[in-house]
């Protein structure tokens, strides 16, 4: 698979835990299970919100330090 495209996925991913409710730690990561991502998913689309912007929205207003993102080399 296409590196630029697996690290697009993997932030799309990212946002979406992170819409659920889940922080990323320095000391390791937290998913939803599955059925948590899907509805967080799905409640984007349905509340007519564009995905995007309510991810990155939410993602700048609730985090305490900038968010850190380490992309797969």
């Amino acid at each position: 698979m296409n590196t630029a495209l697996r690290r697009t996925l993997f932030l799309i991913l990212l946002l979406i835990a992170w819409e659920a409710g889940y922080r990323i730690f320095d000391w390791g990561w937290k998913f939803p299970s599955v059925l948590q991502t899907l509805q967080a998913f799905k409640d984007g689309f349905t509340e007519g919100q564009l995905l995007e912007a309510t991810l990155i929205s939410r993602v700048w207003k609730s985090s305490p330090e900038p968010l850190q993102i380490l992309l797969w080399q």
